[in-house]
C-alpha cells in the first residue's frame, strides 16, 4: 500500500477517536467550570461541543506514550511533557491568529505567560493515565459493537458540523481589525521569503 494511501487510512481510523476525545474534553471543560462558576458557560471557540485541543492531546498521548503505559513514572513525566507543549503551541498559535486567548492561567502559580501553569500540566498528566489506563481501552472494545455504516454516518455529519463550525468560529471570531491585524503581520512575514 503506498504511503499516501496508508496515511489516509490510519488517519480514517483515528478521525473518530478525535472526535470522541475532544467531545469529553469539551465534557470536561464544561464540568470544571460549572464546579468554579456554578454555571455552563460554553468553552471553547467552536459552536460545537468539541474542544479539539483535547482530541490532538488524546491522540498525541495514545500514539506516542503506549509503550510506556506499564511504567508508570516515565509515562507520566512524558504526558505532563506533551500536553504541556501541545497547551503551549496551541496558546501561542491562537493568540498570534486569532488575537485571542482560548484561557489564561496568569492567577496561577508557577506560570507561563497565562498560558500554561503547574497544577494544569500534572492534571493533564493525570487524566492522560485515566486516558491509557481506563477510557482508550473501554472505547476499543466497544468500537467494533457498532455497526460500521452507523459509525460512517455519524462521523460523516460530525465532521461536516465540525468543518462548518470552525469556518463560523473563524470568520465571527476575528472582526475586521483583527482581520486587517493578521493580514499585514502574515504579508509581512511572507514578503521576505518572496523577494
Amino acid at each position: 500500500m503506498p504511503l499516501i494511501q496508508r496515511f489516509l487510512h490510519r488517519a480514517a481510523r483515528l478521525f473518530p477517536y478525535f472526535l470522541l476525545y475532544s467531545f469529553i474534553g469539551w465534557c470536561i471543560e464544561e464540568i470544571y467550570v460549572y464546579a468554579i462558576a456554578g454555571r455552563f458557560i460554553g468553552r471553547g471557540f467552536l459552536n460545537t461541543p468539541l474542544c479539539p485541543i483535547y482530541g490532538f492531546g488524546a491522540l498525541l498521548i495514545i500514539l506516542t506514550l503506549s509503550p510506556l503505559k506499564n511504567k508508570p513514572l516515565h509515562f507520566f513525566a512524558g504526558a505532563v511533557t506533551l500536553t504541556t507543549l501541545l497547551e503551549l503551541c496551541t496558546g501561542l498559535i491562537m493568540e498570534a491568529l486569532l488575537l485571542n486567548k482560548g484561557w489564561d492561567y496568569s492567577k496561577e502559580a508557577i506560570n507561563f505567560y497565562g498560558i500554561i501553569c503547574l497544577k494544569f500540566s500534572l492534571a493533564w498528566g493525570i487524566l492522560s493515565i485515566l486516558l491509557i489506563k481506563l477510557l482508550h481501552p473501554c472505547i476499543q472494545n466497544l468500537e467494533p459493537v457498532v455497526p460500521h455504516t452507523v459509525k460512517a454516518a455519524a462521523w460523516g455529519l460530525i465532521l461536516l458540523m465540525l468543518v462548518t463550525n470552525v469556518v463560523i468560529a473563524l470568520v465571527t471570531g476575528l472582526e475586521a481589525e483583527q482581520l486587517h491585524i493578521l493580514t499585514s503581520k502574515l504579508i509581512s512575514r511572507l514578503m521576505p521569503a518572496l523577494n
